[in-house]
């Protein structure tokens, strides 16, 4: 029996073709997600068993879930980010756990720019009014001689302000990690004392228990009543009623986000149709360009891990 793939992204196989292809002709079973949303535990009772190797894609890795696929090995990442996945269940159970870390962070990147622009120019809350006939022209801001404040200066925060460079922005800088001076920005010494200078905060950290709604109620008094929040990083950062009842009292002028705390059923969101949010369906490495990329790490690290099945035969 050869070694089997269980694919956790539903549609992998149209958006991943080439990854699909390099698993089936190294000697893997690959096993399609079937449905419309993350994987179910009646779909690992079916198939784990003889799971070796996971592709992750929004579902949880807990105990109960890894507990059914106990030949695998490696759960892999599509994406950079592992909150969904219970570290370090997966390495008592020694099961590594990789993940696609910088490969998509130019897709993000871009995302995070063209939410800022959307936002403070009103173009998505224009476009809907034109769509039902009204013609409103909206008057917006420029991103030129605004402040943008970064929180979490990893990869995908490094490259905003590069791919930002070009609008004469000042850049305010959040992130415990950093040791020394960074050319081109200032340091913010807390988040605070960033949100205060800030005409726009965009997030860029991972999701830990502690960055679980570091954009809270007290948090959000500190805004300026003109400023902009983007989130393209995880919805569990911000505590969604919080900002809803700063946007209400005007705490903040708007909010671009690409995640939500849930995305299965985004509705319950109260800033969902609102005029001043913008809400993408959590697009940020949705790019050719990082299907690829991604694509490309995951394979690379479950052969690293376990090998090709197919030479393996050959060899014999």
């Amino acid at each position: 029996m050869n070694k089997s793939v269980i694919i956790g992204p539903v549609g992998y196989e149209r958006l991943f073709p080439e990854s699909v292809k390099q698993l089936e002709e190294s000697g893997y079973d690959v096993i399609l997600n079937p449905g419309n949303g993350p994987i179910t535990v009646e779909h690992l009772n079916q198939y784990g068993s003889q799971c070796h190797a996971i592709i992750a894609g929004l579902e949880p890795w807990d105990e109960q879930r890894m507990a059914l696929v106990p030949k695998c090995r490696i759960i892999a990442k599509c994406g950079a980010g592992l909150d969904s996945i219970d570290v370090k269940t997966a390495r008592k159970r020694g099961i590594r756990v990789t993940s696609a870390v910088g490969k998509n962070a130019n897709a993000v990147a871009e995302l995070t720019v063209a939410l800022m622009l959307d936002l403070i120019r009103g173009v998505s809350h224009s476009t809907r009014l034109l769509r039902h006939g009204r013609r409103v022209l909206h008057s917006g801001y420029e991103l030129s001689g605004m402040t943008v404040g970064i929180i979490g200066w990893g990869n995908i925060g490094r490259l905003v302000a590069r791919r930002l460079s070009g609008f004469d922005v000042r850049f305010v800088v959040f992130d415990p990690a950093i040791t020394g001076p960074v050319p081109g920005v200032t340091l913010a010494l807390s988040i605070e004392a960033l949100v205060k200078a800030s005409d726009v905060v965009t997030l860029h950290t991972p999701l830990t228990e502690h960055t679980a709604h570091m954009i809270n109620s007290e948090l959000l008094e500190h805004f300026k009543p003109n400023a902009y929040l983007i989130n393209t990083a995880r919805g569990g950062l911000i505590d969604e009623d919080a900002l809803a009842n700063a946007l209400d009292n005007k705490k903040l002028a708007g909010a671009g986000l690409d995640v939500l705390v849930d995305e299965i059923t985004p509705g319950s969101s109260r800033l969902i149709g609102r005029p001043d949010v913008v809400i993408s369906p959590h697009l940020g490495a949705e790019t050719w360009d990082a299907y690829r990329a991604v694509g490309d790490q995951n394979v690379e690290d479950i052969l690293t891990t376990l090998g090709s099945p197919r030479m393996h035969k050959e060899s014999k």
